[in-house]
């Protein structure tokens, strides 16, 4: 009896498999973590490249960046941990990126309120971020407009950045990352 139901169950999960191969994933408006990376890589990109990083030199002030803010103006359910994936993301690149670490004098740290969760947590020492003395802060706030009709919906998402200085409240840079995703089938599906 063990060895039918068994038997039973595996075949059921070849069905369901076999039955699922033609569903694509992608044809979905909902935000993924591919878009997620390209959001991350575009940012990088138009950091690298923007006019406030083309001024600065090994010689230039430290700037000292930490996020302060991740908002999430969507209707789509992006959790806290897919938010800060997208900061996260950020400061990755720019540490792997030699070129803003040293050439250009730019880092990124952890924001306070997540050093203090990881001090109590124990994850990291009492002393960790002594020195984090941030210069600028950077948000991130991502929103989109949905369009639908009896056969598609598409919505359009927008990804903003900005970098602004702690000593003059200056807007030193911004970042606007767009793309689309559609979905087909029935709008209310």
């Amino acid at each position: 009896m063990a060895l039918f139901i068994r038997a039973s169950v595996v075949a059921l999960a070849l069905v369901t498999t076999v039955g699922c191969e033609g569903v694509q994933l992608d044809q979905s408006s909902r935000l993924s973590i591919g878009d997620m990376r390209l959001i991350v890589d575009q940012t990088v990109q138009e950091l690298s490249a923007s006019d406030w990083i083309g001024e600065r030199n090994p010689q230039s002030p430290p700037a000292v960046v930490t996020f302060t803010e991740m908002t999430n103006a969507t209707d789509d359910v992006i959790t806290r941990s897919e938010l800060w994936y997208l900061a996260q993301g950020v400061a990755n690149e720019v540490f792997r990126d030699r070129l803003l670490r040293e050439e250009k004098n730019v880092t990124l740290v952890i924001p306070a309120a997540r050093l203090e969760d990881a001090r109590r947590r124990g994850t990291i020492s009492e002393r960790a971020g002594s020195d984090r003395r941030p210069t600028h802060t950077m948000t991130c706030r991502i929103d989109n407009i949905a369009r639908s009709d009896e056969n598609e919906r598409s919505d359009l998402y927008v990804a903003e950045y900005r970098l602004v200085s702690l000593d003059t409240a200056t807007l030193e840079w911004i970042a606007t990352v767009e793309f689309e995703r559609k979905a087909l089938g029935r709008s209310f599906n």
